[in-house]
């Protein structure tokens, strides 16, 4: 989630006192851990480069990108291998491109572009090992080769580590660190950790606080390597000694003990007689000396799952959902086999979003009375369209899943679909009546999420995005849930990550409070990603992803700053009626 003018708040999750269907709070987002190496880059100057690697996300069709990361820079090299992994969160309801760009350090004259590329994510999770051409200006500069590991949707648990190195006593103290890699299966490594400097000394000891238990392990047979370098005024520094474990045998043992090994090369006269051409009258081997006694001790992992639900329990924070689905022409007529609302047989798409989602959203946080709207239809008796109207001619609210899919049903039949499609009627409707309640109750700590289910181009979209604006100062998340095949770049950039709203006034939202999910990007990527996710959480997980930051981000920054905006509204924000 991006945030503007605000304190960047961290992902949550929540207790174990959830229900099933709330399961998916407790656990970290799908990763992509990605190493990255090059070869073959071109110089842009005299002599080699040094190269490092910067990856970002970037939109199909719209300006602006986000930062994933950035590797370490690696001197006078063009085949860089960047110990320093980079994680990517795995948006499986989006379709995800990464930019990789490869630069040329420079103090004096400004960085370098060597070459860059892009790829979508999905194509990564499928291959897991990549070979790629990078370019500048169409110019074949270099080949960027990634190596791909998915660190699965687990609880977050967080391991600390200490290791001891009882080393020979030395003259000359050089400055020293500790890293921590891990063995991939093709025998390369991956670095998990890089400790602070200090002296060299003969009882050397760091620590390692709270690393992700995930990072360090694939499973418990996952060896991993802790490595002792000491530091050079010129050249590579020097391994001074490692030792190889497994997880499993650090995480059993209360103090593994070991023996840091140092690799040798020792050159022996052999007793055949020399031959200038082939000078085998000197053998070379190497041999593992030892260099001191190790001790590596671990705590238990800890579930650190930062606690969504105790934070709404402690702020008595009550959530309301406001549902909204779209009648337009484009949908069909319910009557039709290809309609996206026939409900005959076992449902369609508009119903396979609200089973997907609600169970999880309708949490014991949660009012169970729903407000059901609909959208883009003309009513009984009516010729013009209807851009909001309740599904339940009675009330606003229906009681529960059933009672809205019931609803739902029902109003199908009795409506003609129409158009076009516009949102800033029902944004404006759900924004209201946010308002209204928290000029009623002040103290009220009433939370509200709109979901939108859609299947068509917005035609309003610079009345949407002024909605949407003023909405951002209330207690209001808006998910927009794309089905079928339609074009939805412009639902796309109502989603704020990239760069913030701003209305016909050039008010600029004060936060980010839109999602797009796009069911058919979940739906290409599900058979990908079912043997790390269970079913049932893909869309629960997609449609929720950034409401429990926003609601934190919320109550715990802005509330009180909107108070006082909100009392002087004319000079702060463009209020409007219907």
């Amino acid at each position: 989630m991006a945030t503007y003018e605000m304190v960047e708040i961290g992902p949550v999750g929540a207790t174990n006192r959830t229900s099933e269907d709330c399961e998916f709070f407790l656990q970290q987002q799908m990763r992509l851990e990605i190493q990255i190496e090059a070869s073959n880059l071109h110089s842009t100057d005299v002599g080699d480069p040094d190269p490092y690697c910067i990856v970002k996300e970037v939109r199909e069709g719209m300006l602006g990108s986000t930062l994933i990361g950035k590797t370490e820079k690696i001197s006078n090299t063009k085949v860089p291998v960047f110990k320093s992994p980079i994680f990517v969160p795995y948006l499986y309801e989006e379709d995800q491109i990464l930019q990789f760009s490869i630069y040329d350090f420079d103090l004096v004259g400004g960085n370098d572009l060597i070459g860059e590329v892009t790829i979508r994510a999905v194509e990564l999770v499928k291959d897991k090992e990549m070979e790629l051409t990078l370019r500048k200006k169409q110019r074949k500069t270099g080949i960027l080769n990634l190596h791909v590991d998915i660190i699965p949707p687990l609880p977050p648990h967080k391991v600390s580590l200490q290791f001891i190195a009882t080393m020979p006593k030395k003259f000359f103290k050089p400055n020293t660190y500790l890293i921590v890699s891990k063995l991939r299966c093709d025998k390369k490594t991956i670095q998990v950790h890089h400790s602070e400097m200090q002296k060299y000394k003969s009882r050397l000891m760091w620590n390692i606080e709270n690393i992700e238990r995930e990072l360090l392990h694939t499973n418990d047979d996952s060896q991993l390597i802790f490595s002792v370098y000491s530091t050079k005024r010129f050249g590579e520094d020097r391994l001074l000694g490692s030792v190889e474990v497994t997880y499993d045998q650090i995480h059993c043992d209360e103090e593994f003990r070991s023996t840091l090994k140092e690799k040798v090369i020792v050159r022996s006269a052999s007793t055949l007689a020399y031959d200038a051409d082939n000078d085998s009258s000197v053998s070379t081997q190497i041999k593992l000396m030892s260099k001191g006694n190790i001790i590596i001790s671990a705590s238990k992992p800890k579930q650190v799952a930062p606690d969504y639900f105790n934070f709404l329990s402690e702020n008595n924070i009550q959530v309301k959902i406001h549902v909204a689905i779209d009648f337009t022409a484009s949908n069909g007529k319910h009557t039709e086999l290809d309609s996206l609302h026939t409900v005959s047989g076992s449902g369609n798409k508009y119903i396979e979003v609200l089973q997907g989602a609600l169970p999880g959203m309708l949490n014991g946080f949660t009012d169970k009375n729903i407000a059901a709207y609909g959208f883009g239809a003309k009513l009984k008796h009516e010729t013009e369209t209807c851009h909001c109207f309740q599904l339940d001619p009675n009330s606003p609210d229906v009681e529960g899943l059933d009672n809205l899919l019931e609803a739902y049903k029902s109003k199908i039949q009795k409506i003609t679909l129409s158009g076009p499609t516009v949102f800033s009627k029902i944004v404006k409707t759900v924004a209201l009546d946010v308002k209204v309640e928290k000029e009623k109750n002040p103290d009220s700590k009433r939370y509200n999420i709109l979901l939108i289910i859609t299947d068509g181009v917005i035609c309003d979209r610079e009345a949407t995005i002024d909605s949407i604006v003023y909405a951002s100062y209330l207690p209001i998340s808006i998910v927009v849930v794309g089905i079928g095949n339609a074009d939805f770049t412009d639902m796309r950039r109502l989603d704020g990550d990239l760069k913030p709203l701003k209305n016909g006034r050039n008010q600029q939202m004060i936060r980010d409070i839109v999602q797009f999910v796009s069911l058919e990007s979940i739906e290409k990527n599900r058979e990908l990603v079912k043997e790390y996710e269970k079913e049932e959480h893909f869309l629960t997980k997609a449609i929720n992803r950034e409401i429990p930051e926003q609601i934190i981000e919320y109550y715990d920054e802005l509330e009180k700053k909107i108070g006082v905006i909100l009392k002087e509204p004319y000079k702060s924000i463009q209020w409007w009626t219907l």
